[in-house]
């Protein structure tokens, strides 16, 4: 998603919010980086849920992404959300964010997870 708005839409800010369990289940963290590097408008946030290797890490805070957190640091007026993640995490960030007063065509989501939740969708 990052990859394609900072191409299509060079002017707009940007805050990526990436959550993962720790530094070894940190996915495309490298490209993230550069992308971010490249794109003037661009900023990033990394949740590690457990900081077990800070030697090794790119993170900037530990626990979990809240909606509440991501209310607090978005124009929340105004912002789109584009949100991917399993069925929990949707669930839990789509009604903070409502609850916060995004309304729902501004948010934007993908789900990814094991086939068998798709099939109980």
């Amino acid at each position: 998603m990052l990859e394609t708005i900072v191409a299509s839409h060079p002017e707009a800010q940007v805050h990526y919010v990436h959550g993962a369990r720790d530094a070894e289940a940190h996915a495309m963290g490298v490209h993230i980086h550069n992308l971010v590097a490249a794109h003037p408008k661009a900023q990033k946030t990394v949740f590690y849920e457990v900081a077990n290797n800070a030697e090794h890490s790119d993170y900037d805070q530990i626990g979990m992404i809240s909606g509440q957190w991501v209310a607090s640091q978005t124009p929340i007026a105004e912002a789109e959300y584009y949100l991917c993640g399993p069925r929990p995490f949707l669930r839990a960030l789509v009604s903070d964010l409502k609850a916060a007063g995004v309304s729902s065509d501004r948010i934007h989501y993908e789900f990814f997870g094991p086939a068998d939740e798709i099939l109980a969708a």
